[in-house]
């Protein structure tokens, strides 16, 4: 077909959600729409007019009560409205786009950070290739089965915040130090040993207990990611720049592999949504992304808890990961999320810290309810208190111990870099790494220390206690929201005519 003069591909049509709000970034967004385009894959920019037009369609009482779900907003959407939000918005463009049209289609979400590729060893390296034909195995495992809602994964670099990975990148850290003390700083680089992939998906997280893991037995040790000729010392220099992009989301120790385990079209079932990489049919969008307006983290493991309830062999996982990126150039230019903070060196990760912790709480509370049959049985407030109340203490109970365990794994390498008679601190070439390393050390005691404004400011909000009324109130009205989620689409006000379709 023809699409403003241009030929386009018929079975693809990408749909570009933008929450941005720097005029540049827009402008770049906008071009890089017209360029896809041009190549021949019809694309549609989607920013904030168009956001705000598919809501005004939407009687004004029914956008108030949907508010939990879309924000709160008069006749334009505002900006960092969060990705919860935008993705139930982009859900009711999608719908008002399909809705009446007797068309099959597959929804597939992707972010931007990631890219239709994967992250392999490659003898002592690692490699990033293209090799799986996603959307040929997608219509396969949909064509051939009853999923309704399908997630892959994501390899690259771990899909967390840095504040739940600070603990398992000090252990590593602390190897790194105890080896490269053992060596001269002009030795040949050791940190090329071949070692294997492990399957453990979730190896970078401080608290894989929480999900059901054991937790990693032993640190892993660096793998140098420097090609030409090197000694220690390069390697040295190259991860001390590492260690301050963990802070923007880089594990540089625990680098997700591909581990390919037969048939694209094997699945699994699934409880966690990445909400990055998932599809689903068009019977899918009835199942938005709850407690939107909280903006918390962990609403795609919440989200699944609640799909592998209502869906139960209907939502799958399938070993389709795309490449995730948090650094946008190779000398790992920082990236920042929303709820991260730079001023100059520093970095404030304490909305994030925030962010994380109340996600947490939601997402396990939401966990322990559906044992007791939730979604399907509307849990009485009281129950719902008790639990969010219980998990409350109990994900604080964990964050305390691991402040206590950062605490004396940083103390081990402040000793390292203040060692006198280390090489690192004899020769004037190593000081500007030796600085970075001093760098990070710093912000880990600002961001995760005992007396850092996140603690201070969670201990506050804890003992205030609206954020557990929030949880608990949000949970409580998901029923509400689920059947207004509805019944919006299936009014008359969310199906356009041919001529606004065109």
């Amino acid at each position: 077909p023809i699409s403003e003069g241009i030929p386009v591909f018929q079975k693809i049509t990408l749909f570009i959600i933008d929450d941005s709000k720097d005029e540049s970034n827009i402008k770049k967004i906008k071009e890089i729409s017209s360029t896809i385009h041009s190549s021949g894959i019809q694309t549609h920019y989607i920013g904030k007019n168009e956001q705000s037009a598919v809501l005004n369609r939407i009687p004004p009482g029914h956008r108030r009560k949907l508010s939990r779900l879309i924000g709160e907003f008069s006749d334009i959407v505002p900006f960092h409205k969060g990705a919860s939000i935008t993705r139930n918005i982009a859900y009711l463009y999608i719908h008002q786009i399909l809705n009446g049209s007797g068309e099959k289609a597959l929804i597939y979400f992707l972010d931007s950070d990631e890219e239709f590729r994967i992250k392999i060893k490659s003898g002592n390296t690692s490699e990033d290739i293209q090799f799986i034909n996603y959307f040929y195995w997608i219509d396969k495992i949909f064509s051939s089965s009853d999923t309704e809602v399908l997630t892959g994964k994501v390899v690259g670099d771990p899909p967390v915040s840095p504040s739940v990975m600070i603990n398992t990148f000090l252990d590593d850290l602390i190897l790194f130090f105890d080896t490269v003390s053992g060596l001269g700083m002009y030795n040949t680089c050791v940190f090329h040993e071949l070692q294997p992939s492990g399957i453990f998906s979730a190896e970078y997280h401080d608290m894989v207990k929480l999900f059901g893991y054991k937790s990693p037995q032993s640190p892993k040790r660096y793998q140098c990611s420097l090609s030409r000729a090197h000694d220690v010392k390069d390697c040295f220099d190259d991860f001390s720049r590492k260690s301050i992009s963990f802070f923007c989301g880089l594990h540089p120790t625990r680098t997700q592999f591909y581990n390919h385990t037969g048939s694209f079209t094997q699945t699994e079932y699934a409880r966690t949504v990445y909400t990055g990489n998932y599809v689903f049919n068009s019977d899918g969008l009835r199942h938005f992304i709850p407690f939107a307006d909280l903006k918390l983290r962990m609403a795609g493991p919440t989200l699944g808890r609640i799909l592998r309830k209502k869906l139960g062999k209907r939502f799958v996982s399938a070993n389709l990961p795309l490449l995730h990126k948090r650094t946008i150039s190779d000398k790992h230019t920082d990236e920042f999320r929303r709820g991260v903070l730079k001023i100059n060196d520093n970095v404030d990760l304490s909305e994030e810290f925030l962010n994380q912790f109340w996600g947490d709480v939601m997402l396990f509370s939401v966990d322990a309810l559906t044992a007791s049959g939730f979604p399907e049985r509307p849990i009485v407030l009281s129950e719902i208190a008790d639990t969010v109340n219980d998990v409350r203490e109990n994900i604080w109970k964990s964050y305390n111990k691991q402040r206590s365990e950062t605490a004396a794994k940083l103390s081990r390498i402040r000793d390292y870099l203040s060692c006198a008679g280390s090489w690192w601190n004899i020769d004037s070439g190593v000081k500007e790494a030796v600085n970075n390393f001093k760098i990070f050390c710093s912000t880990v005691e600002s961001n995760f220390g005992t007396d850092s404004e996140s603690l201070r400011k969670l201990s506050e909000q804890i003992e205030e206690g609206s954020y557990t009324q929030k949880i608990i109130n949000a949970i409580h009205s998901f029923h509400e929201d689920d059947d207004l989620w509805d019944e919006i689409l299936k009014s008359k006000h969310t199906k356009l005519t041919k001529q606004e379709k065109n």
